[in-house]
C-alpha cells in the first residue's frame, strides 16, 4: 500500500479543496481502521492522496435539537457509547457503539467511516435505521441531505458523490424504552452476525410509536413500518408480539434471499424479537 501523499486539513472545505485538486485522486480517512483490511484485499489507495480528516473539529460537534440529536461523523464509537445525551435518547445507538471492536478501536473509529464502509456487519446501522437516520453531506458539488437507506446501497457500497464526505448524522430523539442485543460467534471482539433495536411506550397500556429494526441481515439498513404502524395502539399480548417478531423475521427471505445463514438467522431473529418486545413491554409468554 503506497499513498501519494497525506494531507492533514485544517477545515472541512480544506479537504474538499484537496480532494479537488488530488482529481479524483484521493481518499477520505476518518478514524481509518478499516484501511488496512481494504488495502490488503484491493490495492485501492495505491497512489491515492489520504486526506485526513480525523482532526477536524467541525466533524465532531454532538448537540441536542429540537426533536433530533446531531452527531458529528467525527465523533468516536466510544464518545458516543458514553455521551449522556446519545444515552437518553438513543440507547440502542450507545449500546451498539459499546460493541464495535475493540477498546482501541472505538477509541478511534468514527460513526461517519462505519456508515461510509457500508458493511451490512456494521453494528451501529440497525440503531441508526431504527432512529430513521439521516445524514449531511457535503462536497464539491455542494451540501445535501440524505437518508441512511439512500446513501448505503449495497454492502460495502454508498452512494457519495465524488469528493463528498459525511459532515454529521441527525436522529430522531426517543425519549423512551429501548433493547440491543448484538449476536456473535463469541462474547467479545465478534463481527455481528445479528443485531436487534427495538423501541416503543405504552400509553393507556396500548402500544405507541415501535420501532424495530435487524441488522447484519439485509443488504443496507432498513426498518418495516408497515408492520410496527399496524399495532399502533393495540395491548401488547404475547400472541400480538409474537405476531410482530413473526412478520419481522419473515422479511429475511423475501428481501436477503434464502442463504446458507438464512436458515439460522431467521428464526434466532424471531426469537430475540420476542424476548426483547417482551422486556419492552413487560410481557409474560405462557
Amino acid at each position: 500500500m503506497r499513498f501519494s501523499g497525506l494531507f492533514v486539513p485544517k477545515t472541512v472545505q480544506e479537504a474538499i479543496e484537496a480532494f479537488e485538486r488530488a482529481n479524483g485522486a484521493a481518499f477520505y480517512v476518518n478514524g481509518g481502521t478499516d484501511v488496512l483490511v481494504v488495502a490488503r484485499e484491493k490495492d485501492r489507495f495505491d497512489g491515492k492522496l489520504a486526506i485526513d480528516l480525523s482532526n477536524l473539529a467541525e466533524l465532531k460537534e454532538l448537540r441536542e435539537e429540537t426533536d433530533t440529536l446531531l452527531i458529528g461523523a467525527g465523533c468516536t464509537h466510544a464518545r458516543i457509547a458514553a455521551d449522556p445525551l446519545v444515552r437518553r435518547y438513543a440507547s440502542v445507538l450507545a449500546a451498539a457503539s459499546s460493541e464495535v471492536g475493540s477498546p482501541q478501536i472505538r477509541n478511534r473509529g468514527t460513526l461517519g467511516g462505519n456508515i461510509a464502509n457500508a458493511s451490512p456487519a456494521a453494528d451501529t446501522l440497525g440503531p441508526l435505521a431504527l432512529h430513521r437516520a439521516r445524514l449531511l453531506l457535503r462536497g464539491p458539488q455542494g451540501a445535501r441531505e440524505c437518508a441512511l437507506g439512500e446513501l448505503v446501497t449495497a454492502p460495502y457500497r454508498n452512494a457519495l458523490l465524488p469528493g463528498e464526505l459525511i459532515e454529521a448524522v441527525r436522529i430522531d430523539k426517543l425519549d423512551c424504552p429501548q433493547r440491543f442485543f448484538k449476536l456473535g460467534r463469541r462474547r467479545a471482539l465478534a463481527i455481528s452476525r445479528l443485531t436487534v433495536s427495538v423501541s416503543g411506550r405504552l400509553t393507556d397500556g396500548r402500544i405507541d410509536d415501535l420501532r424495530v429494526a435487524l441488522g447484519s441481515a439485509f443488504p443496507r439498513p432498513m426498518c418495516f413500518p408497515e408492520i410496527t404502524e399496524a399495532v399502533q395502539g393495540e395491548r401488547p399480548t404475547p400472541e400480538l408480539l409474537r405476531r410482530i417478531a413473526a412478520q419481522t423475521a419473515a422479511k429475511l427471505p423475501e428481501i436477503a434471499g434464502v442463504r446458507a445463514s438464512t436458515l439460522y438467522k431467521q428464526p434466532v431473529s424471531q426469537k430475540l424479537l420476542e424476548r426483547l418486545l417482551g422486556e419492552l413491554f413487560e410481557v409474560q409468554y405462557g
